[in-house]
């Protein structure tokens, strides 16, 4: 049995969303984030396997110009999994801090 139901948007509202739709996929990871990080989906977590998460964590006031510290940080996703449960083994596995990890390896590199 089949009910034959108006269409909400036209066709070409529709191939506007669509494209739109691409557009956006496109430009998820580019040019949409505040912060670089050179090592981003190449770094494995030696613990559970996941590949690290690149991060930002705000820190303390600073007492003389009451700016807040920010710190970019390399973490293993696994660590806040977003899974639940007594079969979710939480990862024990440090964060790094991104610009010390970054220094050391263009280091080796160069």
């Amino acid at each position: 049995m089949t009910v034959d139901v108006p269409p909400l948007i036209d066709s070409e509202m529709w191939k506007l969303a669509q494209m739109q739709r691409v557009q956006n996929d496109t430009n998820k990871y580019v040019g949409n984030k505040k912060y670089q990080y050179l090592l981003k989906s190449l770094l494995k977590c030696g613990h559970c396997g996941r590949t690290y998460d690149a991060t930002t964590t705000k820190g303390a006031k600073d007492k003389e110009t009451g700016e807040i510290g920010k710190s970019r940080r390399y973490r293993c996703p696994n660590t806040v999994p977003k899974k639940y449960g007594p079969e979710i083994e939480k990862c024990i596995a440090p964060s790094f801090n991104a610009e010390q990890i970054e220094d050391y390896i263009w280091g080796q590199v160069i």
